[in-house]
């Protein structure tokens, strides 16, 4: 997958530096400054895009979700496994694709995973968007935390989706810390161990809970 995106985005650079060269060099014919400038920066980036991609397909093992599997075992024996629960039952809303164990998320230049059991915090985002001062919308975006990735991912979605993930995220983990809050942020950028001990508490406290309740419900069972 990550060479298929590689070629892709590949592709999609270097014809975006091909147009980008031609039409500077073309513009070095006339006198607007501006316009030489503008291209040459656009240049710049689909050059970037090509070398980074290029790297990518020469050596997949940089990207980032398999440097993510490698923290955590052998990658190729991981993806097998993700690749495995994703082929049975998952639920997939907006960009996010939950397994038994897994969330995979999507995006444009490939996708991003996590460990279920590894988020901590999770909490809606939302960043209005202004043209000429004129509001035009509101962007809305669930941000997810864990305890391996160093920063956080986030997924862009509808009002409606917004509202599923977090529903979903609140009844898989129900530990988690939810909601945003400027404490909050301080906390996690500051001391983001104490952050990680905190949520692993509430997680072995509601395991305990369960198992306990479990427990007198089998009890009472079998009297």
């Amino acid at each position: 997958h990550i060479i298929r995106v590689s070629r892709n985005f590949f592709l999609a650079a270097l014809t975006w530096t091909i147009i980008s060269a031609y039409v500077f060099f073309d513009t070095l014919k006339d006198t607007n400054f501006f316009y030489t400038v503008l291209y040459f920066i656009s240049f710049c980036f689909g050059f970037y895009g090509v070398v980074f991609s290029l790297k990518l397909l020469i050596n997949p093992s940089k990207d980032s979700c398999y440097q993510y599997l490698k923290r955590l075992g052998d990658p190729q024996k991981l993806a097998e496994s993700i690749e495995s629960e994703f082929r049975g039952r998952h639920l997939r809303i907006s960009k996010a694709i939950f397994t038994k164990s897994w969330l995979l998320i999507l995006s444009w230049s490939g996708f991003k995973v996590l460990i279920l059991g590894d988020i901590v915090w999770v909490y809606a985002k939302l960043t209005k968007r202004f043209v000429n001062f004129i509001y035009t919308g509101t962007d809305k975006n669930v941000v997810i935390c864990d305890k391996i990735y160093g920063n956080p991912s986030e997924i862009n979605c509808s009002e409606a989706e917004l509202e599923a993930l977090l529903h979903h995220l609140s009844k898989r983990l129900p530990w988690v810390v939810k909601g945003y809050s400027e404490e909050l942020m301080n906390l996690w950028e500051a001391d983001r161990s104490q952050f990680i001990i905190h949520v692993n508490e509430k997680q072995k406290e509601f395991v305990a809970d369960l198992s306990t309740d479990g427990w007198i419900r089998r009890t009472k069972h079998d009297s």
